[in-house]
Order: C-alpha cells, then structure tokens, then sequence
C-alpha cells in the first residue's frame, strides 16, 4: 500500500508539474496560477472602447495608451485583494467588491496627464457567456455590459505608487 501512496504522490507532483510551466514550456512565476486565465492584458486599440462604458463613468480622460509588461501586471495581481478596501463612486456609491480575484479581468494601459495608468475592466460571467452576448474575444475586445451591479465593475491601478483607485460599480436596473 505504501508503493501505491508513494507512487499517487509522484503522479501528483507530475502533474503540478506540468500545470504550472506555460506553453513556451518555461515555469509560471504568477503568484495565484489557477486564477491564470481570469485576467488579460487588452490591445492598447480597446482602450477607446472602454472609455465610455454603458453603465459607469468608465476611466479618466487620457491621452495615450501604453501596453503593461508582465511585471505590471503581476505586482497588480499581487496587490488585487486590496480593491476590497475601496468603496465605489459610481451608480451604486458606496459599494465593495469583495474577493476581486474571482471576477474575470481586462487590463489596458492609460496615460493621464504624465501618469501611467492600470485601467481594471472586471466581470464576474463566464467570458465564453459573455462573449455570446458581445461577440468575440474577452482577450482581443472589451467587455461592457450594461447593469448587473457588483457583477461588473472597474478601477485604475498606479504601478507607481502600487495603489488602486476609482472603483466603480455598474447600476441596476
């Protein structure tokens, strides 16, 4: 019986293994790499797209984009508990989100005034759901949806300061 638990146990390690290196075969260094697939960086294009939201103010006026490095957006995902802290200023004011690592994420790099900024676009559907609804890729195209409440929401991330801001909760209908 102890070959088979040393045997189950290697299997394990194999697989946690395998799970944790990217398609390039190198290891994954996110710090949470289940929730992986939750977050992608958008086209520096999709951020007009998201700039006037169907349910929120949507992000301050900016005058370019940028494209955030690996390294943004992992010392973003570091931090992201920290959205819990905040409370909205949008529709439903006052409002938090809690457990912001269970939402699908859309990132895009803004400009305001010299400031490079992290634009948050979050939704708790399934992309695959949503996308139905939109069409075409939650990794390629901005997700608005109009309504649904703490299931869709927002926020800006200063790679600076590290500091999140301007969360954002869309209305209900």
């Amino acid at each position: 019986m102890r070959f088979c638990n040393r045997v189950a146990v290697g299997y394990l390690a194999i697989a946690a293994t395998v799970m944790s290196c990217s398609k390039d075969g190198s290891r994954s260094t996110t710090a949470h790499p289940a929730e992986e697939n939750r977050s992608t960086v958008l086209p520096e294009s999709a951020a007009q797209l998201l700039a006037h939201p169907c349910s929120r103010s949507g992000p301050p006026r900016f005058e370019k984009t940028w494209r955030p490095t690996g390294a943004d957006v992992q010392a973003l995902e570091s931090g992201l508990d920290r959205i819990s802290l905040l409370r909205s200023t949008a529709l439903i004011s006052g409002e938090r989100i809690q457990n912001p690592r269970r939402y699908y994420r859309q990132y895009v790099g803004i400009v305001v005034g010299e400031r490079k900024l992290i634009y948050l676009n979050a939704f708790c559907e399934k992309p695959e759901d949503v996308v139905v609804m939109q069409g075409g890729d939650w990794r390629q195209r901005p997700i608005d949806v109009c309504d649904g409440g703490d299931c869709f929401w927002s926020a800006l991330y200063d790679p600076i300061s590290g500091g999140f801001s301007d969360l954002q909760v869309n209305g209900i209908a």
